[in-house]
């Protein structure tokens, strides 16, 4: 069994990695990734040295063909190939056997519960939340608007709180602006009082996000999480009720196309004295200037007459460039953090662009990001370069002695290159169905790709720098 677990979950983890690029019709789509360490990574020399040799190439056909290949100084170390279908998947790795291996979906969910059910005892009597039709679904596109709402939790009881709080939206059609958006021609507004929030407090989804928590975070009983549950949603109705809460929501549209928000959260809490007025205020506006689309945003937290934890951000974009600011207060003077983002999309094929993360408090330090996107005809060329600093002056003035780490994706768009032919006959028949292994069985398939197993090893660590494969061969004895 333990094997089991340990084969399905490198199948289930190298077929994410597969799929993370999307595949032009009747064309293969080919991602090499690499990594090239920078001065700050210079104490991991051998993190460094391994990131110099290695890649790691990921293709994707239509009808749900895909594969992870990591290479190793220019050789394929690991490669494994994927075929999704309608009622399972196939998987081919080079690790793993010449034959095929093949799962169904319902096999893999009823696994997946076994292995939760055997982790954990509190787990026992629990469902899954969507079961693995939704993931292929989900790889394939096809998930349907009942599939995703069961798959976030949304059950009959928060849908139909969900349609009694539409039903309450007040509709105005006319000429409209807020904080000088562009015109709207319909407002909507929501209004939920106390009772509307109580209700909320009440509906499953809360009581079991609470639970959960309270279950990741502790050893309790679940008779002890529950009276916990208990207790915090009564006290959460009780100054819900006392502060007299309410939430009032304006969305203002265009034709249904979005142009402003605004979002307002009122409550009186008690601070031993007498009650003091809390607020949220948060507003979102679009403004139209000549072509491009002004956004802005700010988040304001009031307590009595003080406020504190405000956001603002802005985000200009335009056909030829992206610009945007963004500051999160601890205090109306104090900043905690910033990120401002310009973007230059003038030269046709080419993105260049910049980012700046900074913290404030502390001592303060700043994360900058470079980034170079350059497309032409089937080919693009993506290079993220990161570095860090005291601030972006300092990060400029000696890039070399602040970088990071710099990533490179080459992506190729290309003709059926052959390299999903060992997959495209493969039957059930033909594969080996593990999950229906007997134990005997399954030590016997373990026993017949042992060699397959350690050629890839040898092969790996052969293709790694010298010193390194030279002292993994010595731990291995000598291989």
């Amino acid at each position: 069994m333990k094997s089991k677990c340990i084969l399905v979950f490198v199948c289930l983890v190298l077929m994410v990695f597969a799929f993370t690029s999307a595949a032009a019709e009747n064309m293969e789509t080919v991602t090499t990734i690499s990594l090239q360490p920078g001065t700050l990574m210079a104490d991991t020399e051998d993190v460094g040295q391994i990131l110099d040799i290695a890649a790691i190439r990921i293709h994707s056909m239509p009808e749900g063909y895909g594969a992870f290949v990591l290479s190793l100084n220019d050789t394929d170390a690991l490669t494994s190939l994927f075929r999704l279908e309608q009622d399972g998947i196939y998987v081919q790795c080079n690790a793993l056997g010449q034959q095929p291996l093949y799962f169904t979906w319902e096999e893999i969910k009823d696994f997946v519960m076994e292995q939760l059910e055997a982790a954990s005892a509190e787990m026992q009597d629990m469902d899954m939340p969507y079961d693995m039709s939704m993931l292929q679904s989900m790889m394939d596109g096809t998930m349907t608007e009942e599939q995703l709402l069961e798959m976030i939790g949304f059950d009959e009881e928060l849908l139909a709180y969900i349609g009694d709080i539409q039903a309450k939206q007040v509709i105005e059609s006319g000429s409209f602006t807020l904080n000088g958006s562009d015109a709207a021609n319909t407002k909507a507004v929501t209004a939920l009082d106390k009772d509307d929030l109580c209700r909320a407090i009440d509906l499953p989804i809360v009581r079991e996000q609470i639970a959960g928590q309270l279950m990741m975070d502790s050893d309790y009983s679940q008779e002890e999480i529950d009276q916990m549950v208990d207790e915090q949603l009564a006290e959460l109705k009780q100054t819900i009720e006392d502060g007299n809460a309410s939430i009032t929501s304006t969305v203002y549209t265009m034709d249904d196309e979005f142009i402003a928000m605004n979002f307002e959260f009122d409550l009186n809490i008690d601070d031993g004295s007498g009650f003091v007025p809390i607020s949220v205020a948060v507003t979102s506006t679009r403004t139209t200037i000549e072509s491009a689309k002004f956004y802005q945003l700010s988040v304001i937290l009031t307590q009595g007459e003080e406020e504190f934890l405000n956001q603002y951000g802005s985000l200009y974009i335009s056909d030829e460039f992206i610009a945007g600011q963004y500051t999160f207060y601890s205090l109306p003077d104090e900043p905690m953090l910033t990120a401002e983002l310009n973007c230059d999309r003038s030269q046709a094929g080419q993105t260049t662009g910049e980012l700046a993360l900074t913290v404030h408090e502390g001592s303060g330090e700043t994360a900058y990001v470079m980034f170079d996107l350059l497309k032409a005809d089937n080919v693009t060329d993506t290079s993220i370069s990161v570095y860090i600093g005291s601030s972006v002056e300092e990060i400029k003035a000696a890039f070399a002695d602040s970088s990071l780490i710099t990533i490179d994706l080459h992506t190729v768009v290309q003709p059926d290159s052959g390299f999903f032919t060992a997959l495209q006959d493969a039957t059930p028949e033909t594969s080996v169905q593990l999950l229906q292994l007997s134990d005997e069985a399954l030590e016997n398939y373990m026993l017949s790709i042992q060699e397959e197993l350690l050629t890839t090893l040898i092969n790996a660590i052969e293709n790694l720098p010298p010193d390194i494969s030279d002292s993994l061969m010595q731990g291995m004895g000598g291989f």
